[in-house]
Protein backbone atom coordinates (compact mmCIF):
# COMPACT_ATOMS: atom_id res chain seq x y z
CA UNK A 1 0.00 0.00 0.00
CA UNK A 2 1.07 3.58 -0.70
CA UNK A 3 0.64 6.20 2.06
CA UNK A 4 -1.38 9.39 1.70
CA UNK A 5 -0.08 12.63 3.18
CA UNK A 6 -2.86 14.48 4.91
CA UNK A 7 -4.45 15.56 8.12
CA UNK A 8 -4.77 13.10 10.96
CA UNK A 9 -8.09 11.32 10.82
CA UNK A 10 -8.42 11.60 7.04
CA UNK A 11 -9.42 8.36 5.36
CA UNK A 12 -8.19 6.45 3.54
CA UNK A 13 -4.59 6.66 4.72
CA UNK A 14 -3.26 4.30 2.03
CA UNK A 15 -4.09 3.32 -1.54
CA UNK A 16 -2.87 0.41 -3.68
CA UNK A 17 0.78 0.77 -4.61
CA UNK A 18 0.07 -0.84 -7.99
CA UNK A 19 -2.45 1.91 -8.81
CA UNK A 20 0.19 4.55 -8.02
CA UNK A 21 2.78 2.64 -10.05
CA UNK A 22 0.83 3.01 -13.29
CA UNK A 23 1.56 6.76 -13.10
CA UNK A 24 5.03 6.24 -11.64
CA UNK A 25 7.00 8.03 -14.34
CA UNK A 26 5.02 11.23 -13.78
CA UNK A 27 5.33 11.05 -9.98
CA UNK A 28 9.09 10.47 -10.24
CA UNK A 29 9.39 13.39 -12.67
CA UNK A 30 7.30 15.62 -10.38
CA UNK A 31 9.54 14.80 -7.41
CA UNK A 32 13.00 15.33 -8.92
CA UNK A 33 13.73 11.67 -9.64
CA UNK A 34 12.69 10.23 -6.27
CA UNK A 35 11.45 6.67 -6.75
CA UNK A 36 7.99 5.60 -5.66
CA UNK A 37 9.62 3.52 -2.93
CA UNK A 38 11.45 6.62 -1.67
CA UNK A 39 8.28 8.73 -1.81
CA UNK A 40 6.48 5.99 0.12
CA UNK A 41 9.17 5.89 2.80
CA UNK A 42 8.96 9.68 3.09
CA UNK A 43 5.24 9.56 3.82
CA UNK A 44 3.67 9.30 0.37
CA UNK A 45 1.87 11.95 -1.65
CA UNK A 46 -1.10 14.18 -0.93
CA UNK A 47 -4.35 14.07 -2.92
CA UNK A 48 -3.43 16.98 -5.17
CA UNK A 49 -0.08 15.37 -6.04
CA UNK A 50 -1.81 12.06 -6.77
CA UNK A 51 -4.44 13.76 -8.94
CA UNK A 52 -1.89 15.80 -10.89
CA UNK A 53 0.29 12.77 -11.61
CA UNK A 54 -2.76 10.79 -12.70
CA UNK A 55 -3.53 13.61 -15.18
CA UNK A 56 0.10 13.82 -16.38
CA UNK A 57 0.60 17.20 -14.72
CA UNK A 58 3.05 18.73 -12.27
CA UNK A 59 1.28 20.15 -9.19
CA UNK A 60 4.19 22.44 -8.43
CA UNK A 61 4.39 24.21 -11.80
CA UNK A 62 0.68 24.04 -12.71
CA UNK A 63 -0.90 25.04 -9.39
CA UNK A 64 -3.45 27.31 -11.04
CA UNK A 65 -5.21 24.37 -12.74
CA UNK A 66 -5.21 21.95 -9.79
CA UNK A 67 -8.69 21.63 -8.24
CA UNK A 68 -9.39 21.77 -4.50
CA UNK A 69 -8.08 18.85 -2.44
CA UNK A 70 -11.55 17.38 -1.87
CA UNK A 71 -12.16 17.25 -5.63
CA UNK A 72 -8.74 15.68 -6.23
CA UNK A 73 -9.43 13.07 -3.55
CA UNK A 74 -12.86 12.20 -4.99
CA UNK A 75 -11.48 11.86 -8.52
CA UNK A 76 -8.51 9.74 -7.43
CA UNK A 77 -10.75 7.44 -5.39
CA UNK A 78 -13.18 7.14 -8.33
CA UNK A 79 -10.28 6.21 -10.61
CA UNK A 80 -9.07 3.60 -8.11
CA UNK A 81 -12.58 2.10 -8.00
CA UNK A 82 -12.73 1.95 -11.81
CA UNK A 83 -9.23 0.44 -11.88
CA UNK A 84 -10.31 -2.22 -9.36
CA UNK A 85 -13.37 -3.06 -11.50
CA UNK A 86 -11.21 -3.40 -14.62
CA UNK A 87 -8.86 -5.73 -12.74
CA UNK A 88 -11.79 -7.85 -11.53
CA UNK A 89 -13.27 -8.15 -15.03
CA UNK A 90 -9.84 -9.00 -16.44
CA UNK A 91 -9.31 -11.77 -13.86
CA UNK A 92 -12.73 -13.26 -14.65
CA UNK A 93 -11.73 -13.66 -18.29
CA UNK A 94 -8.32 -15.20 -17.56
Amino acid sequence: MFPILGRLGDQPRKIPFSWVAQFGKQYVKNHCGQSLAMLSRRGGLDWTELWAGMKGMNPFTQKEVIPAEAICKAEVLADIEAWNRRKEVGSEHS
